[in-house]
């Protein structure tokens, strides 16, 4: 049985083995593959590789460069498509107009007069006719909307005025709204009724 002695000395000679083993290395090993000095009380050894090995282990190759960029631009193009036009669609305004022309043809019933939207440069208001001349309607809800930048509007046929009587009926009027490569139709038929189509 070994003394104590003995004993303390054991993993003092570990580790002068493990260190010459690291500069000599055994016949037909790979010179690359060396072991480093490590403490014998943890009873593990460490691989200290090749040099060249371990510098390209600490940075990125360029395939993984490329491909952190394509994720960034990836990325960014979906916050950017994500993130609302301040205008607002263009299918949201051809909506507002058919809910306030619908507006104005039942007031036009409920009032028994008749009433009417008019479109100016930039932006449109509604009117009612008392005796005899228009007048600008009463209402926040009919009060005068500006166009967004870059909003252009036209008429068939070409008018100013979209006129609903007392007893809804309207003139027939297409307007049709385009912007940006968007567009939309709001149809007012001769009926009162009103719609809205794409494109």
């Amino acid at each position: 049985m070994p003394t104590r002695g003995q004993m303390m000395l054991r993993p003092r000679w570990r580790a002068v083995a493990r260190l010459i083993h690291r500069r000599h290395p055994v016949e037909g090993q790979n010179p690359d593959r060396r072991l480093c000095w490590v403490p014998a009380s943890a009873g593990l050894t460490e691989d200290c590789g090749d040099p060249r090995r371990r510098s390209t282990a600490n940075g990125f190759t360029l395939v993984e460069l490329l491909v952190v960029m394509v994720i960034l631009a990836l990325t960014s193009t979906a916050v950017m498509l994500a993130i609302p036009d301040p205008r607002g669609s263009l299918r949201d305004d051809g909506e507002r107009l058919a809910a306030r022309l619908g507006a104005a043809r039942d007031a036009a019933i409920i009032g028994g007069r008749e009433m009417a939207v008019r479109f100016e440069d930039g932006g449109y208001g509604f009117e009612m006719r008392r005796g005899g001349t228009w007048l600008p309607a009463d209402g926040r809800a009919f009060s005068a909307q500006r166009w967004p930048e870059g909003t252009a509007v036209t008429t068939e046929p070409a008018t100013t005025r979209i006129i609903f009587d007392a007893t809804g009926l309207a003139t027939p009027t297409l307007v049709r709204l385009s912007r940006g490569g968007a567009a939309a139709r709001v149809t007012v038929e001769a009926a009162g009724a009103v719609r809205i189509d794409a494109g």
